[in-house]
């Protein structure tokens, strides 16, 4: 019997006799043998709680719920990913690309992504899509070769990292490039900068090779630097991502995927050999995806636990997820982008048992 508090951000439950207070325990009879993604759901079909993973050779399960119901049902489900659409084309035209390297939905007020940024390094622009992955326009900036990585803060202002340059830069659509920095908190950026935006348009800044990741403010005002996690100083931070306040940290230096607080603490870490050749990771509603350069996904949830592996078609040098399932990857080996859907084949469910506290 597995007692498992994470998935309803619990602690402190030790044994099966010892539960949060205002909890109540559920005994869910399972025999699983393969990992599974987890939920809990009421009898009204409403979730409680976040997905989960049932390591193989589950032999029941015993959960902590905040909630007296009588129907109380555990979802097993099979996380794939199914590719749905491409659009891949080599040359300088609209619509074509060389080396994309970043892809980034635009900046939206109502959380609907209705556009689509791509950088496209070898030929120093940025392209823009629909939704539906029609080429729209595409934006050169002066002075401003060779972007790699793109994020859209407003309407009026795009974040731009240039792997020529060896600097981020504030610019507008229009090609101004506003602000420029080469160097932050007295060191120069090195050649592969990923970025991300946070919710308050705070940027976050993944620099390798100076071994740290860096949060400045939309004017490039530093926030705070992180350059270890725990004991371990980070090696190669290949990129970050902050989810549900806490810092995701993908390490390929010491086969690491951290989690962090904002003061920097260490909250949980994953060690896999597979991190040494993985490049990005990417969020989505159900956890953790970690994606390497030969074309493998890792699966995990928000909580590190491991769930499985997908193996794709090619490899892929940056993505996005939008709409929760939707994720859009760039691969810079094929020039295009591809559309994948995150698909959750249910496998089993099981009726919960109360038992007595």
């Amino acid at each position: 019997m597995i007692l498992l508090c994470s998935m309803l951000t619990y602690s402190g439950c030790s044994s099966a006799k010892n539960y949060p207070p205002g909890t109540l325990p559920y005994k869910f009879h399972v025999n699983n043998n393969q990992p599974l993604l987890a939920a809990v759901f009421d009898g009204f079909g409403s979730r409680i709680g976040n997905y989960y993973s049932l390591p193989a050779g589950t032999k029941d399960t015993v959960l902590p719920i905040g909630l007296k119901s009588r129907v109380m049902n555990l979802y097993l489900y099979d996380p794939s990913l199914e590719l749905v659409g491409a659009d891949s084309a080599s040359g300088t035209s609209l619509g074509e690309l060389r080396t994309p390297t970043d892809i980034a939905p635009a900046f939206s007020y109502t959380g609907v992504f209705n556009r689509i940024y791509v950088a496209d390094k070898a030929n120093s622009r940025l392209v823009q899509y629909s939704k539906k992955l029609i080429p729209l326009q595409y934006f050169k900036f002066n002075n401003f070769i060779g972007i790699s990585a793109v994020r859209e803060i407003d309407p009026d202002n795009l974040i731009l990292f240039s792997e020529t340059e060896r600097a981020i830069a504030l610019a507008a659509p229009t090609g101004e490039v506003k602000v420029n920095r080469s160097r932050i908190n007295g060191k120069s950026l090195g050649a592969s900068v990923r970025l991300e935006t946070t919710e308050n348009k705070n940027i976050l800044i993944t620099d390798p090779d100076n071994g740290r990741v860096v949060l400045l403010s939309a004017r490039f005002e530093p926030i705070a630097e992180y350059t270890s996690a725990g004991a371990a100083m980070l090696s190669e931070p290949v990129h970050s991502a902050v989810v549900n306040k806490q810092l995701f940290v993908l390490d390929r230096g010491r086969s690491a995927l951290y989690v962090l607080s904002r003061s920097g603490a260490l909250v949980a870490e994953s060690i896999r050999n597979e991190f040494r050749e993985c490049s990005f990771i990417l969020p989505f509603d159900c956890g953790i995806m970690v994606f390497s350069e030969t074309g493998n996904v890792l699966m995990f949830t928000a909580e590190l636990d491991y769930l499985k592996s997908v193996q794709l078609e090619r490899s892929y040098s940056a993505g996005y997820v939008t709409d929760g399932r939707r994720i859009l990857l760039v691969s810079r080996n094929d020039h295009g982008i591809y559309e994948y859907r995150c698909n959750l084949r249910k496998t089993g469910e099981r009726w919960g048992e109360q038992l007595p506290k």
